[in-house]
């Protein structure tokens, strides 16, 4: 803003932040000196500005290494946090998107301490919404291009016979618990259309032109995402040797909780969770930070 709008040439009676969690105080003020009012929303329990692509462009590491070696430690603090301390607040506690109760009873329970006001449903039952658990024996490549190739066809094989019982009717995202298994899936999917280029039904699925586009994304950029129906991997598994390595990359940064609350409440109607690896493969004991805990709770 700064950079483009002279001091003297724009003011603005009402300037507004959305998703204000990720914006630095230093980022935000030459846009609040230019207006007379300004109102600041957001979450403070989801996504923090960080440094990470920051560092990754500014990086000559190896993509393949970020996932594991890369996340950074630097949590700042957002215009949000600053924001609640020194200007008149309100909560916003209903809960709007969720079609099934279960998309969001897990965050509002142990993220938002069960004060966010959620709309029952009139079955507690229906198959195609709510939560869904997909366990597959995945193999975890760790220092490869390819996380979790199994898991990423699981992911395939939902995308199709999603096309095939909805069409376009229902939107779909996919999001990966990191950019090495967002790489694995978008080359499984990318396999998957050139097998059915024939077929109209599936590149009409894919069009960028749909009112909510199909997308896979890894959680650092899915904040603000919406789909009727949303495809969580984890990616993480076994390795070769039979064992699972316990590095939980961003999840175990401060804030690793709030990444995880972001991904898993993207769904309006359906989350399918692929994962490769259970909860009680999991151990956590000794870790001072909450995102391994919460994260094999939700498990």
């Amino acid at each position: 803003v700064s950079n483009y709008l002279e001091n003297e040439n724009y003011k603005f009676d009402l300037v507004v932040f959305d998703e204000a969690s990720q914006i630095r105080p230093e980022e935000a003020i030459g846009s609040i000196y230019r207006g007379k009012q300004v109102i600041i929303a957001g979450d403070s329990k989801q996504l923090p500005p960080t440094t990470f692509f920051a560092k990754k462009i500014e990086s000559d590491v190896d993509e393949e290494l970020i996932e594991e070696d890369f996340y950074d430690d630097e949590i700042d603090e957002s215009i949000l946090e600053q924001a609640v301390k020194k200007l008149p607040s309100i909560t916003l506690l209903w809960h709007y998107r969720s079609k099934n109760e279960s998309l969001i009873a897990f965050s509002n329970k142990n993220i938002y301490d069960s004060n966010l006001i959620t709309f029952p449903c009139v079955k507690k039952s229906q198959e195609d919404f709510g939560v869904e658990f997909i366990y597959v024996e995945g193999i975890y490549q760790k220092k490869k291009k390819i996380a979790n190739k199994i898991e990423a066809d699981k992911v395939v094989e939902i995308i199709e016979k999603h096309i095939e019982d909805y069409g376009t009717t229902r939107s779909l995202g996919v999001i990966a618990f990191g950019e090495r298994q967002r790489y694995t899936i978008e080359r499984a999917i990318l396999d998957f259309r050139r097998k059915h280029l024939s077929e109209s039904k599936y590149e009409k699925f894919f069009s960028s032109e749909l009112k909510e586009p199909f997308f896979v994304k890894n959680i650092e950029n899915v904040q603000g995402d919406e789909r009727d129906c949303i495809i969580f991997s984890l990616a993480y598994a076994k390795n070769n040797e039979g064992k699972v390595i316990h590095n939980f990359g961003w999840l175990n940064q401060i804030g690793g909780e709030n990444r995880l609350n972001v991904a898993i409440s993207r769904a309006k109607k359906k989350i399918y969770i692929v994962t490769s690896i259970t909860p009680d493969e999991l151990s956590v004991d000794g870790l001072e930070n909450e995102g391994p805990k919460i994260f094999k709770k939700y498990l």
